[in-house]
């Protein structure tokens, strides 16, 4: 920003210009007495009433007590003050504020007015921003003031704007503070060594031709030889970072035929050096479709500086970011702009600077064209007679906004017919500054909004709908008339009600896209600028059915579909109504998709397109398909040997066999956890076994799958656990004994835990016992012959493993005599041989060892 604030000088209203303020969000105050704000400008590049303004020192309108002081106020730091009027208005036009050097991207400020005490107010009031009740956040909106691309170099003309105070651009203008025309520094080719295809160069009459397409001359000095010029023949020309001087052969320096479309000029100087140049007298004289000029410097031409000379009638010219200074006298104004009668459908003229001194007049646009948008413009004339616009015919809206003039001399900004509040309504001012005092210059009524419509179906928010009579609504100037427009085609009035909503349902609208905007129109009769366009695409027709070209099966009951439909829409396959799987289809309108799981059988897959409108197709031919079920989980019936104890699952042999039943003739395949070990194949009773490899000494869990002819597999069968044990215990540790019973042995000792003890005699078993936990066992022989003895033992552990025998128990049994025999008694009284006697000390008799 060059040359400080600049402020809207509107009667009796309150004005306060924020400096460097973005994305502001205005806090309407509702105490007792306190000012209010009644609005915000400009509001530029966007919806008129959002409160989004893409400058960042946006000017403050209100009202406050009469001849009182107000102050502005951000947050709780104070931006600036200004007077009201003695009616409650801003009678200076213009308030002195320190400028605040704000992130005009990030931060969002909330703006409050408050009274002070005034020289003499008629009332004292004092409010402040605590009084606010509302506020509304803006969006930040990027300012396109060309700066970010500017060629590398000092600024041409940064002084010629201090003279005008606060009443400049808050944007960086082209050649104040940026660089535009060839980037300093850049070294320069001669164009004679110019060789490409497309291009021919005539170096006795310094002319470069292009007649070929997209050709780009980037870096030639033009300026030797008496002057080059361009002449361009064909489309999508690009000159870039040259520098053209008019010399003695006073040619045009960029002539375009035609022939010609899309010529872009950028970052070139053109000096006409104050020749009238042959053969229209411009230093750009175009006469094709389309062409651009940006971020260049155009001066001291001996007559006009761009023309567009005929055709060109649908194209667009695009004018933007150029320092533009001293046009000579063509037809009695000096021409920076020049389009003729048949001139170009759309023109945007922004963000350049023109000068001029010395010369009669000047005209930034004149002559007719149909509509575009001249903004942000800043434009100074020190000659005799200034006009910054002269437009003689509008065929066509034109939005003129933002521009800052110095008008001190004769005809002023607008000559002759077109400017605010214009009859035709077709020229759209908003918010134009006469930098010599501040006042601007606009339009009477402010653009309503489309804030809505409706039935967006489909994905919401993607503009598309299936419904061609939508309905919009929005805001507007309350009792005002709204009406609405479908390009430049009017579709019809609504009347916005006392708070300024609006509603509006079209007639049908065909398909296709369509940019609706609307104006207002205040009972004055005065027609706004219109809103900012709402796109919304119509799309009735449904899409063609799909086609189901092609399926397989995956993991057995699962269908991977594939086929064509129209492009970006969405696919739904269908088995019978219900649906099993949905994708979109590519760009080139192929989709496939995975089903979920069918049930076995036969099956008649359908498929349906559904485009972005939310329009559903018919259905496609069904594809016939049929999911064969995979076979039943085959069984482990038995498995062998089961050494040891029998029905344990325990084993001493490393290589088990199994055997099971399955489908007859099918595959069996043998897990050891998610190990396979092997197949075997099911006899036609469906009988099978299989011997492992060698299973390391641990559990196992073993497992079975069957896989029929299909190829389908079935799940796994219960599990079979088997422990191997191939290991034989330590040998056991007979540690004592003692003599029982004369002839039997009480013999103790330890060993694995949990094994069987047998404890022998020579090969003799003559006892056996478990181990308990901890490995103890004792046990009782049986008799043992009179003698010595030695005694051994061994383990057996549960898989059937016996161990070596242990080192002998040494013992010896002792034999008791040979009984005696009693031979005979006496006396034996009475009857001999009865055994009764009658004397009680009887007498025996016998023989012992």
């Amino acid at each position: 920003m060059t040359g400080g604030d600049y402020a809207a000088g509107v009667q009796q209203d309150v004005t306060l210009v924020i400096p460097t303020a973005s994305n502001l969000a205005i806090d309407f105050s509702q105490a007792t007495a306190a000012p209010t704000i009644s609005s915000l400008s400009p509001e530029t590049s966007v919806v008129v009433g959002d409160g989004v303004a893409d400058v960042n020192m946006p000017t403050l309108k209100g009202s406050a007590a009469a001849n009182s002081t107000v102050a502005v106020d951000d947050g709780s730091t104070e931006l600036g003050v200004t007077t009201a009027s003695a009616t409650g208005g801003d009678s200076s036009g213009h308030v002195s504020a320190a400028e605040t050097a704000v992130d005009v991207v990030v931060n969002t400020q909330v703006l409050t007015a408050s009274v002070e005490a005034s020289v003499a107010p008629a009332l004292a009031v004092m409010a402040t921003g605590a009084a606010a009740t509302a506020s509304v956040a803006l969006a930040a909106v990027a300012i396109g003031d060309g700066s970010s691309n500017a060629p590398a170099g000092a600024p041409q003309v940064p002084n010629v704007l201090n003279s005008y105070g606060a009443n400049v651009p808050t944007w960086q203008v082209a050649g104040v503070d940026y660089h535009v025309g060839v980037p300093d520094g850049l070294t320069l080719k001669d164009p004679s060594t110019i060789s490409m295809a497309g291009v021919s160069v005539d170096a006795v009459h310094h002319i470069v031709k292009v007649t070929g397409s997209n050709v780009t001359l980037n870096g030639y000095d033009f300026s030797g030889g008496g002057g080059w010029q361009v002449n361009v023949q064909a489309a999508n020309t690009t000159i870039e970072n040259c520098n053209f001087v008019v010399g003695s052969n006073n040619q045009t320096p960029i002539y375009g035929t035609s022939g010609a479309s899309n010529l872009s000029v950028i970052a070139c100087t053109i000096n006409g050096a104050g020749h009238d140049c042959n053969p229209t007298g411009g230093l750009i004289t175009y006469s094709g479709d389309s062409f651009t000029v940006d971020h260049c410097w155009l001066h001291d031409s001996g007559s006009g500086m761009i023309q567009q000379q005929g055709g060109g009638s649908g194209s667009t010219i695009t004018i933007e970011h150029n320092l533009i200074q001293n046009a000579g006298l063509l037809s009695g104004h000096g021409a920076y702009t020049q389009l003729f009668t048949s001139g170009p459908a759309t023109v945007e003229i922004n963000y350049n600077t023109t000068t001029q001194s010395g010369s009669l007049s000047q005209g930034l646009m004149t002559d007719a064209y149909q509509h575009g948008e001249i903004t942000h413009n800043v434009m100074i004339g020190s000659c005799t007679f200034f006009t910054s616009m002269d437009i003689k015919t509008l065929s066509g809206t034109m939005a003129v906004q933002d521009n800052y003039y110095d008008a001190s001399k004769a005809y002023g900004f607008i000559y002759p017919n077109a400017g605010p509040d214009d009859s035709s309504s077709l020229s759209i001012f908003t918010h134009n500054v006469n930098m010599t005092n501040g006042a601007v210059l606009q339009d009477s009524t402010a653009a309503p909004t489309i804030s809505s419509w409706s039935p967006d179906t489909g994905v919401v928010g993607d503009g598309i709908t299936d419904v061609n009579t939508p309905k919009l609504s929005g805001s507007a100037a309350a009792n005002s008339t709204v009406t609405v427009y479908d390009g430049s085609t009017k579709l019809g009035v609504a009347t916005a009600d006392s708070t300024g909503a609006w509603s509006f349902t079209t007639a049908k609208l065909s398909d296709g896209i369509h940019s609706v905007t609307v104006t207002n129109t205040n009972s004055s009769g005065l027609v706004s600028a219109a809103s900012k366009a709402v796109t919304i695409t119509v799309d009735t027709h449904a899409p063609a059915a799909p086609v189901e070209s092609g399926y397989s099966i995956v993991n057995g009951n699962h269908a991977l579909v594939s086929g064509t439909a129209e492009a970006n829409s969405a696919i739904a396959v269908y088995d019978g109504t219900t649906v099993v799987g949905a994708a979109t289809t590519t760009a080139s309108g192929t989709w496939s998709l995975t089903t979920t799981a069918l049930a076995s059988g036969a099956h008649a897959l359908t498929a349906t397109a559904t485009d972005a409108a939310g329009n559903k197709s018919a259905v496609s031919t069904a594809l016939g398909l049929a999911i064969v079920s995979p076979p039943a989980a085959p069984t482990i019936s038995s498995w062998s040997p089961d050494t040891g104890v029998v029905g344990d699952g325990i084993t001493d042999v490393n290589t088990p066999k199994l055997t099971g039943s399955a489908v007859a003739n099918s595959t069996v395949t043998v897990y050891d956890g998610s190990t396979k070990l092997g197949v075997a194949t099911a006899d036609s009773t469906g009988a099978w076994s299989f011997t492992t490899a060698k299973l390391s000494d641990g559990t196992h869990v073993l497992t079975a799958t069957d896989t029929n002819s299909s190829g389908l597999v079935s799940a796994a069968s219960t599990a079979a656990t088997i422990t191997v044990d191939t290991h034989a215990p330590a040998a056991p540790v007979e540690s004592g004994y003692s003599i029982v019973n004369g002839n039997h042995a009480l013999v103790s000792g330890t060993a694995e835990a949990n094994s069987a003890i047998a404890v022998y005699d020579g090969t003799t078993v003559v006892g056996t016992a478990a181990t308990t936990a901890s490995g103890a066992w004792s046990l009782t022989t049986t008799a043992l012959a009179s003698g010595a003895h030695a005694l051994t033992a061994t383990s057996t552990d549960a898989a059937g493993n016996k161990s070596a025998a242990s080192t002998a128990l040494g013992l010896a049994i002792v034999s008791p005599p040979a009984a005696p025999t009693i031979s005979s008694w006496s006396p034996d009284t009475g009857v001999v041989g009865d055994g009764i006697t009658d004397v009680n000390t009887p007498k025996l008799t016998g023989s012992a060892a």
